[in-house]
C-alpha cells in the first residue's frame, strides 16, 4: 500500500529488477571467443563474404549485401527524424518579431 492506496505493481518492480540483474550477470565476457556469434556467425561471414558479395572488403560486403535493407531503413529513419526536427524548430513563432500587416487602404483609395 502506497500513500493509503493499494498498488499491485509494488512487488513486481522488485522482481523485474532482480530478474534483470540475474540475466546481466549471466552474459558472456566481451570478446569471449567461445560465444555463439564468435563460433558460428563470424567464421561464416569471414569465409564466405567475398564469394557471396563479390567485395574483397568484408565490412563493405556485410553492410551493403547482408544488411542492405536494414541500412537503407535506418538511413530513412534518420533522414525523417532530422527533417521533422527542422520542421518543428522552424515552425515555432516564439521569440520572432511579428510580421507587419499591410495597412488597409482608405475608402476610395486606389491600390497600386
Amino acid at each position: 500500500m502506497i500513500g493509503g492506496v493499494s498498488n499491485a505493481w509494488t512487488g513486481s518492480g522488485t522482481s523485474v529488477g532482480h530478474d534483470g540483474a540475474l540475466r546481466l550477470g549471466s552474459l558472456p565476457e566481451i570478446g569471449d571467443p567461445n560465444t555463439a556469434p564468435n563460433t558460428h556467425v563470424t567464421p561464416t561471414y569471414i569465409s564466405r563474404s567475398e564469394e557471396d558479395t563479390g567485395s574483397p572488403n568484408i565490412v563493405t560486403g556485410v553492410i551493403i549485401d547482408y544488411r542492405g535493407f536494414d541500412t537503407m531503413w535506418e538511413t530513412s529513419v534518420m533522414f525523417l527524424a532530422g527533417l521533422t526536427t527542422v520542421l518543428i524548430l522552424t515552425s515555432n513563432t516564439v521569440g520572432r518579431r511579428p510580421e507587419e500587416e499591410p495597412e488597409d487602404p482608405e475608402e476610395g483609395e486606389i491600390i497600386k
